[in-house]
């Protein structure tokens, strides 16, 4: 009893090091093999077990070069040729398309692609419909770039890559994150400032509902639908929502922010917490229904650590943290939960105690290996976003 009081926190499960400069953003991969780190070096994976470096395409290394800062990105699992395909988007309106190439276990580009007007912009934000792809069928990834385009494309296991629609949002909306509704397939895009947010529908682009009563800032924003929540970062702290009719619900205090424009959220553990990034060493994780600090996740030293990432799994919750300070070597740190859900009897019996070494286990159609993929990007230029 006392062991199961006591042991009920984040513990460490593992520091990777390498990346030279400034992480602005962490993703965990669904059914993976590696860690990714890109930025001012391009970009490096890793395998999360083995620590070992994954080949990957060259990317020359040109940080006043828009065409090779990266900004954004997402992961996608095709089911029935078991390929992962990984989606990223640069300072100059292109996303690149790489597949694992298992023979070779390397990564390979496939395919770049404009998702802009063509005026080389920011890609934003990109989010898949849905991380693993049922055999047959295709995936969907959502596009925003700082002109104010939104686009939608289908993604077939061939990587035919085509364009559903774009469409701009209303004057002065900046869609500085797009999302999902994961059981309808319509898009919700968040506006950078003025308080806009809105839903577009799925099959064309047109307006499901538009609203302009959320935070005037929004620099971040997590979304949970289960909860009918939002949680944005406005700059000082983070405000929640209700996605359905605006409604203010509560604000989740941190220390004083030094940068106020680049701390991630992320809801974790089926949406009871929610995770935030700081300027001084460590993450918050907050209980959602008390509003309180429930335990801190240390940076092993002084340095703004902004970007996060979450995962649940069938037996534990992950939690990474990465360094953020520029001209700083970063490290990213992983922490593991255990879940303490009931399990079904088919796993009741097995053990997490080191989950990167764990027998695979099935999880809505998909084996986990425990290895996962991370993506951190680093560069100088995402501070204004």
């Amino acid at each position: 009893m006392f062991k199961r009081i006591f042991t009920h926190n984040y513990k460490k499960l593992a520091t990777l090091t390498g990346p030279r400069d400034a992480i602005a953003s962490v993703a965990f991969s669904v059914d993976s093999l590696t860690h990714r780190y890109t930025g001012y070096g391009g970009i490096t994976i890793w395998d999360l077990a083995s620590s070992a470096v994954v080949t990957t395409p060259h990317l020359p290394y040109e940080p006043h070069n828009a065409q090779h800062v990266y900004s954004s990105s997402t992961w996608m699992y095709f089911e029935g040729t078991s390929q992962h395909v990984f989606i990223v988007g640069n300072m100059s309106g292109e996303i690149s398309l790489w597949y694992f190439d298992k023979g070779q276990n390397a990564f390979r580009t496939e395919r770049n692609v404009v998702v802009d007007k063509g005026a080389h912009s920011i890609v934003m934000s990109i989010d898949a419909s849905e991380p693993s792809v049922a055999s047959g069928h295709s995936g969907r990834v959502v596009t925003s770039a700082d002109d104010g385009t939104i686009a939608v494309w289908t993604l077939t296991s061939t990587f035919e890559f085509t364009n559903v629609f774009k469409v701009d949002p209303p004057a002065g909306f900046i869609p500085r994150i797009v999302k999902f509704a994961r059981s309808t397939r319509n898009v919700f895009s968040f506006s950078k400032t003025g308080g806009g947010f809105l839903q577009l529908k799925g099959e064309d682009g047109d307006y499901s509902w538009a609203k302009a009563d959320g935070p005037k800032e929004m620099h971040f924003v997590a979304v949970n639908e289960t909860h009918d929540y939002f949680a944005a970062w406005t700059g000082q702290r983070v405000e929640l929502y209700q996605l359905s009719n605006s409604q203010y619900v509560k604000a989740f205090h941190c220390e004083a922010s030094l940068v106020g424009n680049t701390k991630q959220v992320s809801f974790a553990e089926d949406g009871s917490r929610l995770v935030v990034g700081t300027d001084h060493g460590f993450v918050d994780v907050f209980s959602v229904v008390s509003g309180n600090i429930v335990q801190r996740l240390e940076y092993p030293r002084k340095s703004l650590v902004q970007y996060l990432a979450t995962l649940t799994l069938p037996s534990c919750h992950l939690v990474a943290i990465a360094g953020s300070t520029k001209s700083q070597p970063a490290d990213v740190v992983v922490f593991k939960k255990k879940y303490r859900a009931p399990r079904a009897p088919s796993t009741a019996g097995s053990t997490d105690d080191n989950i990167i070494f764990n027998v695979p286990v099935t999880w809505t159609g998909v084996r986990w290996i425990w290895r996962f993929i991370f993506l951190l990007v680093s560069t100088q230029f995402l501070v204004r976003y």
